[in-house]
């Protein structure tokens, strides 16, 4: 579980779960919109320096949106 990260501009609180056919599900709440610096643009493709979700967690990285 990872609480208060932030991910694809939303704040969120995640959890992994695998479906019955062991699909992996990520399932999530947003809980708001995260701050970025003005002039800041979103791009397609995140930033590999900090990860996804800026945790720095490979696990996190890989399944993030």
């Amino acid at each position: 579980m990872e609480e208060h990260v932030s991910c694809c501009y939303a704040v969120q609180d995640k959890v992994w779960v695998d479906a019955p056919d062991g699909e992996p599900w990520e399932i999530y709440t947003v809980l708001g919109d995260a701050e970025h610096s003005g002039g800041e643009l979103r791009t397609v493709m995140p930033d590999d320096t900090l990860g996804c979700c800026g945790s720095g967690a490979e696990e996190s990285a890989a399944r993030c949106c």
